[in-house]
């Protein structure tokens, strides 16, 4: 089958690629015949701890994100859509698949075989570096033994086995640079696999509109990516219980609540002073408490995201991410006069 953005891939079609704790066994038959089981493709260990991390990046961006994966069409929209993660792509594999330039279709069982010689040339490579110590080794004990006081015959065989030994050190070296070259290759070629793959599993995810798009669903669909589908990502991670993201996310749904509730008509600054002041009473110990102390703590610069976003004219559906981005921003960027005044203009009860 093959991996691209129009199929509904095969989860159980593993991307198995040597990070800790991700597996390279892509099933078969095991020792004697006996019948080993579905591969993991990735440690239960590595997957909880990237599920996790997911949950709380995508719930500090949802503002930027949140919209953005919305919106896209295609498998390439993914990059554009996830741009603001670049700061992350180094340290998690799933982000540098999402945000990888490149890309490249193959069959799943394709990607198996060159991940199995990927393997290979992994353990060659050792043993060619080996073999060059070995011979590096050989030729010191030669050249130490001609600085003795040989005889003429004597130096005439020393002489000549180390050239012997010089040219099978040669032969070594290029052996092992011919191996790293292949490995080198063989490498990007998995990443562009993995880019393509892990895509076109998100894209497929959007579009498929069985799980609404959240922090907390998009982490479990995305944890296992390059490794596993998406589908099998999230059936293995609902073993562990993820709760909804603080901070940002909960910020954006008290302003969906906000916009939701605001008549045609009404100014959408005084609707919020309004709404926020009522639910700082009415909302104690609720769900979402914080987040409403939290905008009314700061509601100078909440205010002032508001014009601008509006404004702007977005699509109803993108104002609350516009606002929620907007405000972080500010929010982020305070000036001594922000400062002066921010206390002053906070929603007391």
């Amino acid at each position: 089958m093959e991996l691209d953005g129009n199929d509904n891939v095969n989860d159980d079609n593993n991307m198995a690629e040597e990070i800790p704790g991700a597996g390279t066994d892509f099933g078969g038959d095991g020792e004697k015949g006996k019948r080993r089981g579905r591969p993991q493709g990735i440690s239960d260990e590595c997957l909880l701890s990237t599920r996790n991390f997911l949950a709380w990046l995508f719930g500090n961006t949802w503002g930027e994100v949140g919209w953005n994966l919305r919106r896209i069409k295609t498998a390439e929209d993914v990059r554009s859509a996830l741009g603001g993660w670049e700061q992350y792509r180094d340290g998690q594999p799933v982000i540098y698949s999402l945000l990888r330039p490149s890309g490249r279709s193959t069959k799943a069982a394709k990607l198996s075989d060159m991940t199995r010689r990927r393997n290979q040339l992994s353990e060659m490579l050792a043993e060619a570096r080996q073999d060059q110590r070995r011979r590096q080794d050989s030729l010191d004990t030669a050249s130490r033994i001609l600085t003795a006081n040989l005889p003429p015959d004597q130096q005439d065989l020393v002489t000549e086995q180390r050239l012997v030994r010089a040219m099978a050190l040669e032969d070594a070296k290029a052996k092992y640079l011919s191996l790293q070259e292949e490995s080198n290759d063989l490498v990007e070629d998995i990443k562009d696999c993995h880019a393509y793959f892990a895509r076109a599993e998100l894209l497929d995810f959007c579009k498929h509109g069985r799980y609404a798009l959240n922090p907390v669903n998009l982490a479990n669909a995305l944890a296992g990516l390059p490794y596993i589908g998406y589908r099998h990502s999230i059936n293995r991670c609902r073993q562990w219980n993820c709760d909804e993201p603080g901070g940002p996310y909960q910020v954006f749904k008290v302003l969906c609540k906000v916009i939701a509730s605001r008549r045609r008509g009404i100014d959408l600054i005084r609707h919020a002073k309004q709404w926020l002041r009522v639910a700082l009473v009415r909302r104690k110990g609720h769900s979402d408490s914080n987040a409403i102390n939290e905008l009314c703590r700061n509601w100078y610069y909440l205010q002032r995201s508001i014009t601008p976003v509006v404004s702007a004219k977005p699509h109803p559906r993108a104002l609350p991410y516009r606002l929620t981005s907007e405000y972080f921003k500010r929010l982020g960027n305070r000036s001594s006069v922000d400062l002066l005044f921010e206390e002053d203009e906070q929603i007391v009860p």
